[in-house]
């Protein structure tokens, strides 16, 4: 017989592009396959998504794969949700510091990360358990946010164009600063 490969054998070179942090070659193995007629499934997506998380890719770059996402009639499962919502807040949610790193993050990213969160439980999708904990800090954060004084985000600047970056400390020190910089007002 021949061999005709098929979703699973996908999933296993996205697993692979997932674990190395190349997102380039997750997303060109996806357009690879859906132009040869295979329908990725959800495990494909999370392995892309998660490529671009571990590579560290903008989460405003994701809006491409979750159209297609929708184009395929694929639904978002748990673990997919947790990798997005790990995705757009730069933060990996397994992390005993989590909430601590959560602190860091804008008010629009945290908002938007909340919104998903909602919008796949009224989907229906449990969540598991550490997206119940990162929903619980938000929610912790949220209201303290908003009472503190802050200058308002530029009305353009969306929850997606925020960038986390890190920044090597002093030579020699080991030391690392990280922040979050709007990618469309430069601030």
């Amino acid at each position: 017989g021949s061999f005709a490969p098929g979703t699973p054998h996908l999933n296993c070179i996205l697993d692979a592009c997932q674990r190395a942090g190349d997102s380039e070659a997750a997303l060109r193995v996806l357009r690879e396959w859906r132009g040869r007629g295979l329908t990725p499934d959800v495990v494909s997506y999370t392995c892309a998504l998660g490529a671009m998380q571990r590579e560290g890719r903008p989460s405003g770059d994701a809006a491409q794969l979750l159209s297609e996402m929708k184009q395929d009639g694929v639904t978002p499962n748990s673990y997919f949700l947790e990798t997005r919502v790990a995705f757009m807040l730069g933060v990996p949610l397994q992390d005993k510091n989590a909430k601590e790193l959560l602190e860091k993050i804008p008010t629009e990213v945290l908002k938007a990360a909340a919104q998903v969160i909602q919008e796949a439980e009224a989907d229906e999708v449990p969540l598991t358990k550490l997206v119940k904990r990162a929903k619980a800090s938000m929610q912790s954060l949220l209201p303290a946010v908003a009472e503190a004084p802050a200058a308002p985000p530029p009305a353009a600047a969306a929850a997606d164009d925020w960038v986390k970056v890190l920044q090597n400390g002093s030579a020699g020190a080991g030391d690392t600063n990280e922040y979050y910089w709007n990618r469309a007002s430069g601030q």
